[in-house]
């Protein structure tokens, strides 16, 4: 009987699925309370927060209703910023005196609004970064 089965086919009836090893911990309930909270808070499971805590993965907290709101407030500042940087790139040295009248104030002016735009860009690519690489 066996003589008609090929020998892939035996070796293949051999292979066990190997299983991950487990490890399993008892916690206080307000240590499991806390368990809970916090992976709730980093948006995944429960096992996934212990896993990453215990290897000292750095984990991060979901952004709430109020700091997306914040974020993109942030977005939209920085964005009238640029539109009134550019409108101004494209004027002439006369027209820019006109609407400042001092000189220094306007290059001031507009160093500090390309510093902040350079930064508002900065803080909204980290938290981008911290969106897709946190977990």
């Amino acid at each position: 009987m066996d003589s008609n089965v090929k020998p892939e086919a035996k070796v293949a009836k051999k292979k066990k699925k190997v299983r991950n090893p487990r490890i399993t911990v008892c916690y206080s309930p307000e240590d499991y309370a806390t368990i809970l909270e916090e992976s709730t808070k980093a948006g995944i499971k429960k096992s996934q927060y212990i896993h990453d805590k215990s290897l000292e993965i750095m984990l991060y907290q979901l952004m709430n209703d109020e700091q997306t709101k914040a974020l993109i407030s942030l977005g939209d500042a920085r964005s009238e910023l640029v539109h009134i940087h550019n409108a101004l790139g494209g004027k002439t040295q006369e027209e820019l005196h006109n609407y400042f009248h001092d000189a220094e104030f306007m290059n001031n002016w507009i160093e500090a609004t390309t510093y902040l735009i350079r930064r508002w860009g900065d803080i909204q690519d980290h938290f981008k970064y911290l969106q897709t690489h946190g977990r």
